[in-house]
């Protein structure tokens, strides 16, 4: 995976996610801006919107496809994207996950944070890896063949298993 399939999926995953409550994919990807009350046009990865009532929200979503966790400084740097252009929700997905200062800023200013990564080893350790099934398969065996008349014919029939 690259970055930008990173951020389809991330897209994509929030496009299902939100079809019950009709959250709409606004943009998404490098031509996804977004202008500003400083009247500075800023790169969002997905903006999503959806209606309550009458008011409609947005929300910012930044996709990290980093060799790194996140920190408090790419935080700060979304919350001024979120205030400038007036979203109602900022989301950062991260690939390795945040820094402990980087957590700290974010839930204090009501970011959320997301880690979408591929599961690693030791998620799979202790779990079931295989599935044995027993499968019983019976073959019928004829045990009586009687000829009542031209029309009928009784059978007895036994499963035998193999």
């Amino acid at each position: 995976m690259d970055w930008k399939t990173y951020e389809e999926t991330v897209k994509s995953i929030y496009e299902a996610l939100g079809k019950k409550q009709e959250v709409k994919i606004v943009c998404y990807g490098n031509s996804c801006k977004s202008t500003g009350k400083s009247g500075v046009s800023h790169q969002v990865d997905v903006i999503t919107s959806h209606d309550v009532g009458i008011h409609t929200y947005k929300t910012a979503i930044e996709c990290k496809y980093w060799n790194e966790k996140i920190d408090k400084d790419k935080v700060m740097k979304l919350i001024e994207i979120r205030d400038d252009c007036n979203f109602d929700k900022a989301v950062i997905v991260s690939k390795l996950g945040f820094t402990e200062d980087g957590a700290k800023y974010a839930e204090y200013h009501n970011v959320g944070l997301v880690e979408l990564r591929e599961p690693l080893d030791k998620d799979l350790q202790n779990r079931l890896t295989s599935i044995n099934i027993n499968i019983q398969v019976l073959v019928p065996e004829i045990l009586s063949f009687n000829n009542v008349s031209d029309e009928e014919v009784n059978l007895e029939i036994q499963g035998k298993r193999i």
